[in-house]
């Protein structure tokens, strides 16, 4: 049997690929969504007093998202599912922040962590019971 082979049939592989799918959305939706609020606020007269607002809106959007395709694809324990979603991206967060930046997250990093995990699992939740 392939390395290959051996690698995709695996039960470990099986068991992470869901969570970095998951992830990889997230992060997804966020890029585009900071991309479409720069296009809008360099090309129009868009307040930019709004901006902490907007970004707050599109990481909610994007920690939905994340944990309805979380909940939709293990099909139960969706609020388990999704809430890991929101806590993988929190750590991915204040990790990026204090490695790459040396910066404390200007938010209380267990507020944000709080508010992840249960905008994800909300996400989880409907997305166990959509079919």
């Amino acid at each position: 049997m392939s390395y290959m082979k051996e690698l995709t049939t695996s039960t470990t592989f099986k068991k992470i690929s869901p969570f970095l799918f998951c992830q990889a959305i997230i992060w997804a939706f966020i890029f585009f969504g900071a991309l479409l609020t720069t296009v809008t606020l360099k090309y129009t007269d868009f307040s930019s007093s709004l901006l902490p607002f907007i970004s707050l809106i599109i990481n909610g959007l994007g920690l939905l998202l994340g944990g309805f395709i979380a909940g939709r694809k293990h099909k139960k324990h969706g609020w388990y599912k999704g809430g890991l979603q929101g806590i993988g991206y929190v750590v991915t967060l204040f990790l990026i922040s204090f490695l790459a930046f040396e910066k404390q997250m200007s938010i209380n990093p267990m507020l944000f962590g709080t508010f992840a995990f249960s905008i994800s699992a909300l996400g989880g939740i409907l997305g166990v019971n959509t079919k």
